[in-house]
């Protein structure tokens, strides 16, 4: 279990379970939220051997670029290793941060907790980003996905987040980066009020 002090809250991650808990009560992940409501049946029909596999393979891609460290990938993961340096310096970003945990409060409870993947800068301000190396990309979920970090970040540092992207990485094309569409806030705060 790791434990972190945020903004003076008490945050804890299991990550055997994949929980949260803020100041002891446990808090749905935007992950777990978005997977009970709008997209529960996003992966039914998949097989589930499938869907482990391809989750590590990708979760191998993610850790290397965290850690600038692709010496435990295979040939492919390491070309879209490659393929995501080469985006970051053609693209001018430049990355702030990464895996930072975000919580939103509303009405004096905290509703949601996640961790995006990146906190980049260009020349027009911050941006968030998340890094995919699913078989299709999904554009629609990965903008509610964003949108509700960015909003939270938002909330917790009072900045303004100018814009949100999408690193995908598949086994079997080349990388690409994807502009995600950014979201109203009342939108946000309509689905958060019906949870």
């Amino acid at each position: 279990m790791k434990q972190y002090e945020i903004l003076g809250h008490k945050v804890t991650f299991d990550e055997e379970t994949h929980t949260y808990t803020v100041d002891g009560v446990e808090v749905p992940s935007v992950s777990t939220i978005l997977g009970e409501t709008l997209f529960k049946r996003k992966y039914s029909g998949v097989n589930p051997e499938i869907l482990n596999a391809a989750a590590l393979w990708g979760n191998q891609v993610h850790v290397a670029i965290e850690d600038k460290n692709p010496m435990l990938l295979n040939e492919t993961q390491e070309q879209r290793y490659n393929e995501f340096w080469q985006i970051i310096e053609e693209e001018k970003l430049d990355i702030i941060s990464q895996e930072e945990i975000v919580f939103y409060e509303h009405n004096g409870k905290v509703v949601y907790i996640g961790r995006y993947d990146l906190s980049l800068k260009n020349g027009h301000g911050e941006e968030l980003g998340d890094i995919k190396c699913t078989y299709n990309l999904d554009l629609n979920y990965l903008s509610w996905q964003l949108n509700l970090y960015r909003m939270a970040k938002e909330q917790m540092y009072k900045k303004q987040i100018k814009g949100l992207k999408a690193f995908w990485l598949p086994k079997r094309q080349k990388g690409k980066m994807r502009e995600v569409a950014m979201k109203e806030n009342e939108e946000l705060l309509e689905f958060i009020g019906g949870l």
